[in-house]
């Protein structure tokens, strides 16, 4: 994964992103500029689907963390957190809705 510079998805500054993150790239990538190469660390994740606008991201991410997390008997880790855009997500141009993941690392309570 890369994380991105610049602008995030829906055109928040990486300053308002409240997670990270980045694009896939192939095991023989190499950066340049200001990319930074990473592997994100291993483990249980809770996987959301989103089909969406960038306006109902946040909305996603106030009912994984503030509904659901608390009633799952899991507790967030030290791991980040991030929005997962796969390649062959969907996208409408037309609506400006896509496919993503919210994806957080999660730890028995």
């Amino acid at each position: 994964m890369v994380p991105a510079q610049g602008a995030a998805p829906g055109g928040r500054s990486l300053d308002e992103d409240a997670a990270g993150w980045g694009v896939e790239v192939p095991d023989d990538y190499t950066p340049s500029g200001a990319a930074l190469l990473t592997t994100l660390p291993g483990g249980r994740y809770a996987v959301m689907p989103l089909k969406g606008t960038a306006a109902q991201i946040q909305q996603a991410w106030t009912r994984l963390l503030r509904d659901w997390l608390p009633a799952s008997r899991l507790q967030l880790d030290g791991r980040p957190c991030f929005e997962h855009y796969p390649p062959d997500a969907d996208y409408d141009a037309a609506s400006g809705a896509f496919g993503c993941e919210i994806c957080i690392p999660v730890a028995p309570l």
